[in-house]
């Protein structure tokens, strides 16, 4: 499933799924992708959150309902709305042509980030990375 995902893209996942097992979610949620992007890509981080970073894990935590944690051994499926997240995302490197997906791959339109991610969307101003990607490909250079 994530051969054409770069490196990157792939460490995002892995650290989106190591957040979910601290939460002892049983599912990867968008969410926990955010986080993973807030971890992996400091460069896009910093060029979209800024000082945010420590606002939306707050937020995160104080949203989230605290499980016991689940073993990082345990393999969590991806949420509805992370594999729509995740396949925007693909639709948008198509729609470039880029043969692989990265974290420069934002999701298109505001509706459809809102749709995909409304926990997060509702949860951090810094969720701006989300919300106010209308810079789309204003973040590629960065590549």
């Amino acid at each position: 499933m994530f051969e054409r995902y770069t490196e990157k893209a792939r460490r995002v996942i892995f650290f989106a799924r190591y957040e979910a097992s601290q939460f002892g979610s049983p599912f990867i949620e968008s969410e926990h992708l955010l986080l993973g992007i807030v971890r992996e890509d400091k460069s896009l981080t910093n060029r979209f959150l800024r000082s945010e970073v420590a606002s939306i894990r707050k937020q995160v935590d104080s949203h989230t309902t605290a499980r016991e944690k689940t073993s990082t051994s345990v393999d969590l499926p991806l949420s509805h709305e992370s594999k729509r997240a995740l396949a925007y995302a693909g639709e948008e490197a198509e729609r470039v042509a880029h043969k692989h997906i990265g974290t420069e791959h934002p999701v298109p339109s505001r509706s459809a980030r809102q749709s995909i991610f409304p926990r997060a969307t509702g949860q951090a101003a810094g969720v701006d990375l989300l919300i106010n990607c209308d810079c789309t490909f204003e973040c590629a250079d960065h590549w």
